[in-house]
């Protein structure tokens, strides 16, 4: 609770002095400048909101609920095309090499949002012209899921937290942090499907990898 407190006073400081300062005369550049703040805030507030129940909703799982059989080639598809236009808004480039026939068994809906979560993340720190490649293949008695984006290596120190709660770290795009729940919902998900997640650094770039066991009959 002290953690969530500290997160939400950040962008809630952030509204409230933009809208003092609007409450004063000024030009009109200026006050799309603090509208666009306010609306930003805004938005990150939602995006934890939302987040948390989602999280919270995985958390209170004991086990799954739903077993559906998923086809890797198509979610991994779906995925990417939700997220075509702000690749191209970015000049950020997606390649995807995922083996036919893999299955996977599971919720499709927490899946998918991993998967998700691990683009998403990927394009936060893919420099402009980069490129993003999605990899689906049978390793290790399971299913493999890569996604591995070009840019800056990951800190040793950072390593560690990246699966902490409200942990991240600054965008090079923006300068901005995320929620920090991203990743660690994909690590609930991750062992909510007996599966894992692990993050790390590669030959110029960061891959992040989730493993989940093949489906037995």
């Amino acid at each position: 609770m002290q953690t969530l407190t500290h997160e939400l006073k950040t962008p809630l400081a952030a509204i409230t002095g933009a809208a003092e300062l609007l409450r004063q005369p000024m030009d009109d550049d200026s006050r799309r400048r603090f509208l666009t703040n306010i609306d930003n805030e805004t938005q990150r507030l939602h995006q934890m909101g939302e987040r948390l129940l989602l999280l919270a909703q995985v958390e209170q799982q004991p086990e799954l609920h739903n077993h559906d059989d998923i086809v890797v080639a198509e979610m991994v598809k779906e995925v990417l095309a939700s997220r075509t236009d702000l690749a191209g808004q970015r000049n950020v480039r997606f390649e995807s090499s995922v083996a036919d026939g893999l299955i996977v068994r599971g919720d499709r809906l927490l899946l998918s949002g991993a998967l998700a979560n691990l683009v998403d993340n990927a394009m936060d720190f893919t420099p402009e012209g980069g490129e993003i490649r999605l990899s689906g293949q049978a390793a290790n008695g399971g299913i493999e899921l890569g996604v591995q984006n070009s840019g800056e290596p990951v800190p040793d120190w950072a390593l560690q937290r990246v699966g902490e709660r409200f942990y991240s770290l600054p965008r090079p795009r923006t300068g901005r942090k995320s929620t920090g729940l991203g990743l660690t919902f994909v690590q609930e998900v991750a062992a909510l499907h007996r599966g894992r997640f692990q993050l790390e650094n590669v030959e110029n770039g960061v891959r992040a990898t989730l493993w989940l066991p093949a489906p037995t009959r």
